[in-house]
């Protein structure tokens, strides 16, 4: 959602204040298919979501959060447990607005207003976010020619901070 909202914080400024931008694993310009985009999820499936958020949230998170990880069977169960006490740490009502926010967005008027140099950065192993994201953000955008994409799992742990850390000094040391 990260991506999603600095979308629509830079677009109706026309690049007052900022001088650059970056989208790390921005699920634009959008999430579910509509008559007009055949990309992404089916807007019943992200309903299917809210359904479980008010039936069982935890079993939810744990269940949506798999799909972050490029290998999910490899991380312990520490780690399990903690990324889902960060979902739980999110309100109820704020975990489903969420949802509705990511079912019902349309971005790409908001892409098509952006006017400062962005760097994608986008999980090659993204399970929902599957590579055209980016693509289509990079053609949709005035400045596409400026967009870097590199390849990088959804969640970006620290085997990708590093690369993420170049990557993003690329951009905003020029």
């Amino acid at each position: 959602m990260d991506g999603s909202i600095s979308i629509l914080y830079v677009s109706p400024h026309d690049g007052a204040h900022i001088k650059k931008l970056a989208l790390i694993g921005a699920v634009a310009p959008c999430f579910t298919k509509r008559e007009d985009f055949p990309y992404g999820i089916d807007k019943l499936a992200v309903d299917d979501l809210i359904r479980q958020t008010y039936e069982d949230r935890p079993s939810m998170l744990r269940n949506f959060s798999e799909i972050f990880f490029a290998a999910p069977e490899k991380l312990s169960p520490e780690f399990k447990i903690w990324n889902l006490g960060l979902g739980l740490a999110a309100s109820s009502y704020a975990t489903i607005q969420c949802a509705i926010e990511l079912r019902d967005a349309d971005l790409r008027k908001d892409l098509a207003n952006i006017q400062v140099p962005a760097l994608i950065v986008h999980g090659a192993n993204d399970r929902y976010a599957d590579l055209i994201w980016p693509k289509l953000c990079m053609r949709i955008s005035k400045v596409h020619s400026l967009y870097k994409l590199k390849k990088l799992v959804m969640v970006f742990t620290l085997k990708n901070e590093r690369e993420l850390t170049q990557s993003l000094s690329s951009l905003f040391l020029d």
